[in-house]
């Protein structure tokens, strides 16, 4: 099943957001650093980076799957193209693309569980559109990933419980 993991804000000036984020809205941190500040919050984490040379500061959605390859082969079936290779991370396997209006999505596989935090919590993503059918498209292949997803890990576990006893 798909779950919001995180929610990635590329800045121009990490100093600034940090300032906002920890001084205004009253985060708390989990990992600071030139590179990546995160904040876990109840909901996903949210993080900051720096924006690369040339880019505008944008922001960048990523799902959480426990089974990336069939998360990206639902997503291909439905027509979603992915925007580069499956990526290694030492937290787990990446891989991106875009919605129907340019904005950064990934699916991820975590390697290890996806602590809640105890901070504020993070309840929805909003995404700007110029697109609606488009974008409610785009939002329909995502949820249909997420219950297909639901019910291949409900019958595997069911499969296995049948196989102990």
């Amino acid at each position: 099943m798909l779950r919001l993991m995180e929610v990635l804000l590329y800045t121009g000036d990490m100093k600034r957001m940090r300032s906002f984020y920890e001084r205004q809205i009253g985060l708390r941190h989990d990992t600071a650093g030139a590179q990546w500040t995160s904040y876990p919050t109840r909901g996903a984490l949210l993080a900051l980076r720096p924006v690369s040379e040339g880019r505008d500061p944008h922001a960048e959605i990523t799902f959480a799957s426990e089974d990336l390859e069939g998360a990206l082969r639902g997503l291909a079936e439905r027509g979603v193209k992915m925007t580069g290779q499956i990526q290694m991370h030492g937290w787990g396997r990446l891989a991106r693309f875009r919605d129907p209006e340019g904005n950064a999505l990934a699916v991820a596989q975590p390697t290890q569980p996806i602590p809640m935090g105890d901070g504020m919590r993070l309840g929805s993503a909003v995404i700007h559109t110029r697109d609606l059918a488009a974008a409610t498209k785009e939002i329909d292949v995502l949820k249909r990933e997420a219950v297909s997803n639901a019910s291949r890990i409900e019958n595997a576990a069911k499969t296995r419980a049948g196989v102990a006893l």
